[in-house]
């Protein structure tokens, strides 16, 4: 599915606008790319990976969609998302470099921060739309289904990354469960993105 979202936002890249959303079916090829690569390495067994996500990936992840936000929120928003981009970054230097070797019950404090960001950003913007006269036409914006698909992955999937280390190694039938959980918010939250590569108002300003 992400693949896929990101070839269909190839398909429609001539159409994006503003565009500024001519980066995002190229940033989701090169996650998609990653994963393909990350699943090559451990299939044949070679280290590698988990440093593939922790110090390129998940950064990635965080930071491009928190420049999203910085592109579609209100300018007077603009300086709270350039602090949260920093809290995010903050916590993420200080687990890789200082944090190591710290057990969490979470899966990463530095995930769980970039979470917390995403979700505040999500309430953010939606409060934003119901003042705004956009809510008219918010069918047509794609920044509305993104943060939608953006908002129904992370919510739901918070209490299991949250969680993650815990449920692992105490509850590994209802771990199973909520992996499959993810994945399925998964496939839903790129099928938004599909969605909103489709719905957008070419002509919208």
């Amino acid at each position: 599915m992400e693949g896929l979202a990101g070839i269909i936002g190839i398909l429609y890249w001539k159409k994006l606008t503003p565009r500024f959303w001519g980066a995002f079916p190229i940033y989701l090829i090169i996650i998609c790319s990653c994963e393909f690569f990350s699943w090559f390495l451990i299939e044949h067994n070679i280290k590698g990976s988990k440093n593939l996500y922790n110090y390129f990936v998940i950064p990635l992840e965080f930071l491009f969609m928190h420049f999203l936000y910085y592109k579609n929120l209100p300018n007077h928003f603009r300086n709270k998302v350039i602090l949260l981009s920093l809290f995010y970054i903050f916590s993420w230097f200080l687990e890789q470099f200082f944090l190591q070797h710290t057990q969490w019950i979470w899966l990463s404090m530095s995930y769980s921060v970039g979470n917390i960001t995403i979700l505040a950003l999500g309430i953010i913007y939606f409060i934003q739309l119901l003042k705004s006269e956009n809510l008219l036409t918010y069918k047509s914006q794609i920044f509305f289904w993104v943060n939608l698909g953006l908002m129904l992955f992370y919510i739901g999937t918070f209490p299991y990354y949250a969680m993650f280390k815990t449920l692992y190694e105490t509850e590994p039938n209802l771990f199973k469960i909520l992996s499959w959980v993810a994945v399925i918010l998964n496939y839903a939250m790129y099928s938004f993105f599909i969605i909103g590569f489709i719905c957008t108002n070419i002509k919208q300003k």
